[in-house]
């Protein structure tokens, strides 16, 4: 379930902030005193919602996901909680369940009949009926907006999915021993990007991911006789090889992927010496995400059959690698790839099944 955080903490806050103008507004014009149901409501989101406003963004994008949905059912909770009348606290939560059934119709229609039942409650008086009213109209469009971009959200990221899955099965298909490579190094990327994270760092996983499953997209305008040759390329033909990071971030640029995704496809085949492609870059100036998409590629490629030899074994593979941090590699990502080694290990063999690989695919 992807949704934009940010963009629902807004709507939140500006629902609070209508909420209590109008209520302020409401009791300074009647002259009646603040009620105390007024006061405990607005503690709640001040109190629920204002930490995790000002923290959210020291999270990954899911957990900032998972919390805002714990957050908003305690704050519901807790405000169907203190509402005088225990009829009340049912009526609150039916405005979140029915959004569930992803239907604009049945959604006004059993909300309207809800609205009904809470006016037709035993209030004080008139004026303590339309304001708290108020405040049930306000949470019922509140959870409209928020339920739509949540939905919408989880439609755009299915379909991304999607065409994530038939990019990688265009550049899969111009090569039978590149088949499966996509998938394998965004699995061995997932790997190293959460040891990269116990060890401190604060990737975005699921982004990781998708940039290293896009990492080849440009080899579908590299021809199929330089992909599928079996001998060594002639300088020409590496130099054509050599661009398919800018063809590919040129394609995700095309399809509005994010700017970290573009960066993972276009920098991918950098070294850290500086004698990579396609610019030459040295160190830091690498992306951090695309330093360690370069080792998960590597450790595919190694330990993979391709048209010009056989597979090495994982532990030559491993030699190979850790022979190479300094040069090809990041130094200070050594330790997290020697932590990640035995888990990269265990994906490997898993992969040797294709029907390990047919199941993933199609997920």
């Amino acid at each position: 379930m992807l949704f934009n955080v940010e963009k629902i903490l807004k709507l939140i806050w500006l629902f609070v902030i209508i909420c209590t103008t109008s209520l302020i507004t409401f009791y300074k014009l009647t002259g009646i005193e603040f009620d105390s149901t007024f006061y405990i409501l607005l503690f709640t989101f001040l109190f629920s919602y204002l930490p995790f406003t000002i923290q959210y963004k020291k999270f990954h994008v899911k957990q900032q996901q998972e919390l805002l949905v714990i957050n908003g059912c305690i704050a519901t909770l807790i405000v169907a909680m203190v509402l005088p009348l225990p009829s009340h606290a049912f009526l609150y939560f039916i405005p979140v369940l029915s959004i569930l059934i992803q239907n604009n119709k049945i959604f006004y229609i059993i909300n309207s009949v809800v609205l009904i039942s809470y006016m037709t409650s035993d209030f004080n008086s008139y004026i303590e009926m339309f304001s708290q009213t108020a405040v049930f109209i306000c949470f019922i469009i509140l959870v409209r907006y928020v339920g739509g971009l949540i939905f919408s959200s989880m439609r755009r990221n299915f379909y991304f999915r999607k065409m994530i899955n038939a990019l990688v099965f265009a550049i899969e298909t111009k090569d039978v021993y590149t088949r499966g490579h996509s998938l394998r190094v965004a699995e061995y990327t997932y790997i190293l990007g959460k040891h990269y994270n116990a060890f401190g760092g604060k990737l975005d996983l699921d982004t990781l991911k998708i940039g290293a499953m896009l990492h080849d997209i440009g080899k579908v305008h590299i021809p199929d006789h330089i992909i599928t040759k079996e001998g060594p390329l002639s300088l020409e033909e590496y130099s054509e090889i050599k661009i398919h990071p800018e063809y590919g971030a040129e394609i995700a640029r095309d399809f509005d992927y994010p700017s970290e995704i573009i960066g993972d496809i276009l920098y991918h085949h950098e070294r850290y010496d500086g004698k990579g492609y396609p610019y030459g870059l040295t160190g830091n100036e690498i992306p951090i995400t695309a330093r360690i998409i370069a080792i998960a590629d590597t450790f595919d490629a190694i330990t993979s059959n391709r048209s010009y030899r056989t597979a090495f074994s994982i532990d030559k593979a491993n030699s190979i690698i850790a022979e190479n941090f300094g040069t090809q590699f990041d130094p200070s990502l050594k330790e997290v790839y020697m932590s990640a080694f035995p888990e990269l290990s265990k994906k490997k063999v898993k992969f040797e099944s294709s029907n390990y690989l047919e199941e993933r695919r199609a997920i």
